[in-house]
């Protein structure tokens, strides 16, 4: 083999080892998070619960409920700033989670605003309360897209029903 054969190879080589190697530190970069809050239960050989996690580029906040029998279910936040609030509450024996937090627009001095999300592991059910939309759909047909949401007196009463 002639030698600027063997140094194009070599170059080539190069070239491609730099490039996956910064393909791969890109991607781990990319899909790093840090936890915010986290909780888990476990019952019956089963486990469950939720992670509210941020990742470390984009700073996108995603809401998971989770749970060993297959349950994997995500929430991506608007762009903004989510913090756990108070302490969560587990009721009816742990089967069900009210997850407490506070979101705000990411600018200086932006006003939080509550979001509670009521999940009830074995039925399956999920209630919100929060002025914001979130995962729901206005209600296009009215002068207030909110008329139908859960109000914050619903939202207790959901609340206190699984409790009982």
């Amino acid at each position: 083999m002639n030698q600027p054969n063997r140094k194009r190879q070599i170059v080539t080589l190069v070239v491609l080892a730099v490039c996956a190697l910064m393909a791969g530190a890109g991607s781990i970069a990319y899909y790093a998070k840090r936890d915010i809050d986290y909780a888990q239960k476990c019952g019956a050989g089963q486990c469950w619960g939720y992670v509210l996690s941020q990742q470390m580029v984009t700073g996108k906040v995603t809401l998971r409920f989770w749970g060993s029998w297959g349950l994997d279910w995500e929430y991506v936040f608007p762009a903004g700033v989510v913090r756990r609030a108070t302490d969560n509450r587990w009721l009816a024996t742990d089967r069900a989670i009210v997850v407490n937090l506070r979101w705000s627009p990411a600018r200086e001095g932006a006003e939080e605003v509550p979001v509670e999300v009521l999940y009830d592991y074995q039925r399956g059910t999920v209630a919100v309360w929060s002025p914001l939309a979130l995962w729901r759909m206005a209600d296009y047909r009215a002068a207030r897209g909110d008329r139908n949401w859960l109000d914050e007196k619903a939202f207790r009463a959901a609340v206190d029903a699984i409790e009982q």
